[in-house]
């Protein structure tokens, strides 16, 4: 787990969005279970490209968030490869991605943090500035991906987010406060995930 954490980018937030998944989600146990089982999956997976049918718990995941109000999740069509019908769905890593980084923000909400190196046009920003300046991509981009859902293009969108993310974990490896996520989380009693969850969340 700690090998997989220390990665770092996109996935490492997505892993600790998935342990530690926002109180507005309002997730029940069943509910818990799954995102954690979409970790452990995450953790050990090597492959770049995510797709539903080689990452189901993952998938569950994305149904899960997929049907709360105002929220969204993105797993569209991916393109083709030649002759491959049909089309695979991908799932994109930039929702529980954001939901790391709010978490990582959190936990540093009261700490005194130094400021980094002046960036390229001078200005100083802290661990919690570039978190919050990840999220807030991550969000963005994921506003405009929902709207062409809604308008009927459900394709994938691989998002321009990678440089935000490694920014915001270079600078959380940096404070003593990554010792936060060496702790391991409370174990949950495995239930059974019922079939309703496992629907297809691209729709």
């Amino acid at each position: 787990m700690i090998a997989a954490l220390f990665c770092g980018g996109v996935k490492t937030f997505a892993i600790l969005g998935l342990l530690n998944p926002p109180e507005g989600l309002g997730l029940n146990t069943v509910e818990r279970v799954a995102f954690r089982a979409a970790a452990d999956e995450l953790m050990l997976s090597t492959e770049s490209a995510l797709y539903a049918d080689t990452h189901p718990a993952l998938h569950d995941a994305a149904c899960i968030v997929n049907k709360r109000e105002f929220w969204f999740w993105q797993v569209g069509f991916a393109k083709p490869a030649m002759g491959q019908v049909p089309r695979r769905q991908e799932i994109c890593l930039a929702a529980p991605a954001s939901m790391g980084a709010l978490w990582l923000r959190q936990n540093l909400d009261h700490a005194d943090l130094l400021k980094l190196p002046p960036d390229r046009n001078g200005t100083e920003l802290d661990a919690r500035d570039l978190l919050e300046g990840f999220r807030g991509a991550c969000d963005h981009y994921l506003y405009k991906i929902e709207q062409d859902f809604q308008s009927g293009n459900q394709d994938f969108q691989a998002l321009p987010i990678w440089r935000a993310a490694a920014d915001a974990w270079k600078a959380v490896r940096s404070l003593a406060a990554i010792l936060l996520l060496t702790t391991p989380p409370p174990r949950l009693d495995p239930r059974v995930i019922s079939s309703g969850i496992a629907d297809h969340a691209a729709a």
